[in-house]
């Protein structure tokens, strides 16, 4: 008898701990945001306010359409543009990525990718902040509208 019940002890416990790593891997908040924050396009980053853990999972999707230079035709969506190399060269955070992709980090950590769509598990706590990948984004004219699901 004993030897069952510490058997079902250990399956409930196991079970237990599957939920809770479940529960905390598994998006449970939503909240969309609007780049440039306000309207304005003053700054490539926008810090959320949303607070994720290491191991969380994070689902970021954006839509809509910015042009980088008020004195171009050249416009991008979420995923960004390659359309100008000078652009591409001389205004990303990162020159990998598209110019004007919608861009994520947690707290100091790494640059992602997230375009029009990703899902990551962080791998560092923090503050998650958005962003475009233009280290200047005063002339630019248009706006993002990003759902984060955390």
């Amino acid at each position: 008898m004993k030897h069952l019940l510490r058997k079902s002890f250990t399956g409930f416990c196991v079970i237990l701990v599957l939920l809770a790593t479940s529960i905390a891997c598994h998006p449970t908040h939503s909240t969309d945001i609007t780049i440039p924050e306000g309207g304005v396009w003053s700054n490539s980053w926008i810090d959320t306010g949303i607070q994720i853990r290491k191991g969380q999972t994070v689902i970021i999707s954006a839509t809509g359409s910015v042009r980088p230079s008020t004195s171009s035709d050249v416009s991008a969506g979420p995923d960004g543009t390659s359309e100008v190399q000078s652009w591409q060269d001389s205004y990303c955070f990162n020159s990998e990525f598209p110019h004007e992709a919608i861009i994520a980090r947690i707290g100091s950590g790494e640059i992602l990718l997230i375009g029009s769509g990703e899902q990551f598990t962080a791998q560092t706590a923090g503050t998650l902040e958005l962003g475009v990948n233009d280290t200047d984004p005063i002339n630019n004219e248009g706006s993002f509208e990003v759902e984060i699901n955390w």
